[in-house]
């Protein structure tokens, strides 16, 4: 079983559209990537905590990122969206999700995957 953790501090990455820095700023002209010197499209990516109960009884610790989030939260919408409309109503939706089935999980501890069991 997944269930979210420390939902109250949820971490919207911003990275560069080009080289995927997170040296991105807003000037007045256009976003710009500090990393590879040009204007860029910054792309904002959610950064979850989640702790995962195995059948043996193990806690882990992993973090959700990107599209993993959808993926897990199947939403009609997606999280970015919702973080973006009402700060509030994401994290209630965190607070009361917790997701059962079959998690991939990579070496750095993200969620890569995700089936319901049958």
């Amino acid at each position: 079983m997944l269930r979210f953790v420390n939902f109250n501090s949820v971490l919207l990455e911003k990275h560069c559209s080009n080289c995927k820095s997170t040296k991105v700023y807003r000037l007045r002209q256009a976003p710009y990537c500090g990393s590879c010197n040009n204007n860029t499209t910054i792309i904002t990516t959610p950064k979850l905590e989640a702790c995962i109960a195995t059948k043996d009884k193990k806690i882990l610790d992993v973090q959700v990122i990107g599209a993993a989030v959808d993926l897990v939260l199947a939403l009609d919408r997606a999280f970015n969206q919702i973080y973006i409309e009402s700060v509030s109503e994401a994290r209630d939706t965190l607070a009361t999700t917790s997701r059962f089935g079959r998690f991939k999980i990579n070496a750095s501890g993200h969620v890569v995957a995700y089936e319901t069991e049958p």
